[in-house]
């Protein structure tokens, strides 16, 4: 399992609960190394991917989403012959070349787990083989149906709001 940041472990954090209680299943975590520098950031996880499967004997490696360090485990293990299973491919997000890298992400994996219906269509219709696919929901959502579990809490006076930049510019279209 490769993860190299909270926006890949927290969702995958229900998974790796689940994983744990397999019995005769043996996880291994590849945290993988950000970086501001995207390139810096890909060949460093590229480098530390390859370095891993060189020295491991790996039967499957699981990945979510759409990161570029993610790609570049993806690309070491297409090289070193290991299966990825993929969580949240068919996804779309506008103006990001996130698009690039969860397709490519999608099109070096052998499993593909989705989170709707609709994503599922689109892995079909570029071409993946229907019967890798499983829609299983968002593994995210369960951190959200824990904390809902634990009842009300107090009212806090700051929030958090999110932003996705754009990253493709009007050059890309």
């Amino acid at each position: 399992m490769a993860y190299s940041s909270r926006a890949d472990k927290s969702p995958l954090e229900p998974v790796i609960a689940a994983l744990m209680e397999t019995k005769g299943l043996e996880i291994n975590h590849l945290d993988l190394p950000g970086h501001m520098d995207s390139l810096v950031g890909f060949s460093s996880s590229a480098k530390k991917a390859s370095d891993y499967f060189n020295l491991n004997e790996v039967d499957i490696l699981l990945v979510l989403g759409d990161r570029y360090e993610t790609l570049a485990a993806c690309g070491a293990a297409t090289v070193a012959q290991v299966p990825i299973a993929h969580i949240h491919g068919g996804e779309a997000t506008e103006g990001s070349f996130d698009d690039a890298i969860r397709n490519a992400i999608t099109k070096l994996s052998h499993i593909h787990f989705v989170s709707c219906e609709e994503y599922e269509k689109r892995l079909i219709r570029m071409g993946e083989a229907k019967e890798r696919i499983w829609n299983v929901g968002s593994p995210g959502l369960d951190n959200l149906s824990d904390i809902l579990k634990e009842g009300p809490r107090e009212r806090a006076k700051h929030f958090v709001i999110t932003y996705h930049p754009e990253t493709l510019g009007d050059q890309w279209g």
